[in-house]
């Protein structure tokens, strides 16, 4: 099995939290009037936990239905983290960075956070970004650190739910720990713990700004940056775009490179499923190379990367790809070449490429892989 997609790779391309949190930050993540600083709105592409236990939250479905991004909005990048987030348009942008002192073994952090708003200051969208260095679990974090929304005795009881926002899980709350209304949705990616906030409930004096729909478009529209290591990439303009008629992942690529499906019709081993070949007919050692297999339950990326692939053991590095588990590797195939392997829902996607470093890096940025 290792051999054979060796040689599909190759032949394709040759306690103290709530008093702190208050005063800085609204108790929470909520929007801070306090040091901001404007700037124009992007248009480019463990610790100890609270001894009272509160039950996790009941998996549902947010209320409203799942909307799109409407064609209007902006869509935001951060240069930081590589995130991509969309908001309405005519917003102004504004960052803050407020310092966390240590709290049992999360250590002494920075949280940015970023504040999309309209020019007379109301917030409509907010999104926090923690250093998660200690990994500690989101629900453990969140009682931690801002304090559970939800416990009784605390703040009124609420009902959080568990959503899905950029293919990780993660939580909803319609309150914070004083008990005031807001939305707001905690989840993790990337060694950094986000919270996500839509004005549709009424924040720092101000009305709703959004509706239901809207908010849920921007959950929907979230996306982490797909580049490993956290590294962003514009996307040239005149590149070509490939989405695959049948698992309905997508890239774009340069425009001298061509897609051809060299999938084996009828093949039911589970591994390389789709084989996707991208090159230069002028040249074919550049190119991209996209394998796709029913995954191992039982193997982590790591861990499939060692027994089906010829990536070398030592040049494996963890990552996080659109929300999702991934491995980078450097593969000895005839030339060494830099591969990526990401568990996605059941699927196990190969991606093996020779490009010039500007070209991978957007060619990443541009991937997207299916949504539950």
């Amino acid at each position: 099995m290792r051999a054979l997609i060796a040689v599909v790779a190759t032949a394709a391309i040759v306690g103290l939290a709530g008093a702190y949190i208050g005063a800085a930050a609204l108790q929470g993540d909520e929007p801070s009037p306090a040091a901001d600083t404007p700037s124009p709105a992007a248009t480019t592409p463990a610790a100890t936990p609270s001894p009272t236990a509160t039950p996790a939250p009941a998996a549902t479905t947010p209320a409203g239905t799942t909307a799109s991004v409407t064609s209007d909005w902006k869509e935001y990048t951060d240069a930081e983290l590589g995130f991509t987030i969309f908001t309405p348009d005519g917003l102004v942008r504004t960052e803050s960075v407020i310092q966390l002192t240590e709290i049992g073994e999360i250590p002494a952090i920075e949280r940015r956070q970023i504040i999309f708003k309209r020019d007379d200051g109301q917030p409509v969208v907010w999104v926090s970004m923690t250093p998660n260095p200690a990994g500690v679990p989101l629900e453990e974090w969140i009682r931690t650190v801002p304090g559970w929304p939800c416990e009784p005795g605390a703040s009124p009881t609420c009902d959080p739910e568990l959503v899905t926002i950029a293919g990780v899980e993660g939580i909803r709350f319609s309150i914070n720990v004083l008990g005031e209304p807001i939305a707001r949705v905690y989840f993790a990616g990337g060694g950094t713990i986000y919270s996500l906030g839509g004005n549709v409930l009424g924040a720092l004096g101000y009305g709703a700004a959004l509706d239901e729909v809207e908010f849920q478009a921007i959950i929907d529209g979230f996306r982490f940056g797909s580049t490993p290591a956290g590294t962003t990439a514009s996307v040239p303009s005149d590149w070509k775009a490939y989405t695959d008629p049948v698992l309905g992942f997508s890239l774009r690529f340069p425009p001298d490179l061509t897609a051809k499906d060299l999938t084996t019709p009828g093949n039911t081993s589970g591994l390389s499923e789709r084989v996707i070949d991208i090159r230069s007919e002028a040249d074919p050692s550049r190119g991209v190379s996209i394998s796709v297999s029913s995954i191992d339950a039982d193997l982590t990326p790591e861990e499939w990367a060692l027994k089906y692939t010829a990536c070398l053991p030592d040049t494996i590095e963890e990552t996080v790809v659109e929300g999702y588990p991934a491995v980078s590797c450097i593969a000895n195939a005839l030339r060494a070449h830099p591969s990526l392997i990401i568990h996605s829902l059941d699927k196990v996607y190969l991606i093996g490429w020779r490009l010039a470093p500007e070209e991978s890096d957007g060619m990443l940025a541009s991937l997207r892989l299916p949504r539950k």
